[in-house]
């Protein structure tokens, strides 16, 4: 059975994420909750949590942990995520053998905002993977420097997440295109 835990932001009804590992998978899902996860047998997972390290330190580094974000856009598990071949939906069965937390965005959206954030990431399905902004990401966690760079219909993972979100109502301090899975970590309190 998976553990339950409550995130400590200081939002007023934060979120409640649920740790599920190898082999456990939650009963049910809703639309509008995400997944983060890390996924350690590929070489783009153990860049991004390299390069997250060197970004988020002392305490917040155990947000560095995630390595990947996809939306639940569907009762039945069905995800809309990007990867290197692209933005995808894919089944929740398909990190069945991966730790993964489930967050859950009771509290945070209504059955409306549920469906436009499913609605916003499904519109995104065929789009390419952006390594440009992955190349940005890099640039400005080893350089210290921000650059900008995007192409229109591109989408990294967390950016997707991010950016169904915001459609959804909800507000990120950083441009959700350039979010790491960190940065979710952080917003929604789920330590690795």
């Amino acid at each position: 059975m998976p553990v339950v835990e409550q995130a400590t932001s200081g939002a007023p009804r934060p979120p409640r994420f649920e740790r599920y590992g190898p082999g456990e998978a939650p009963s049910a899902v809703r639309p509008g909750d995400f997944i983060l996860t890390h996924r350690r047998r590929r070489p783009m997972p153990a860049l991004i949590t390299l390069a997250q390290r060197r970004r988020f330190r002392g305490a917040a580094r155990t947000f560095a942990h995630w390595s990947h974000a996809a939306l639940v856009v569907g009762s039945d598990g069905l995800l809309v995520e990007a990867e290197g071949s692209g933005v995808t939906r894919s089944p929740i069965a398909k990190y069945h053998r991966d730790e993964y937390h489930l967050v859950r965005m009771d509290g945070r959206l209504d059955e409306r905002q549920r469906a436009v954030a499913a609605a916003a990431a499904t519109r995104l399905v065929g789009d390419r993977f952006d390594y440009l902004v992955m190349l940005s990401l890099t640039a400005w966690l080893v350089t210290g420097i921000r650059v900008r760079w995007q192409r229109r219909g591109h989408q990294v993972c967390s950016g997707l997440v991010a950016s169904a979100l915001v459609e959804a109502g909800q507000r990120f301090l950083p441009d959700p295109a350039f979010m790491l899975p960190a940065d979710l970590a952080v917003a929604y309190g789920v330590s690795g």
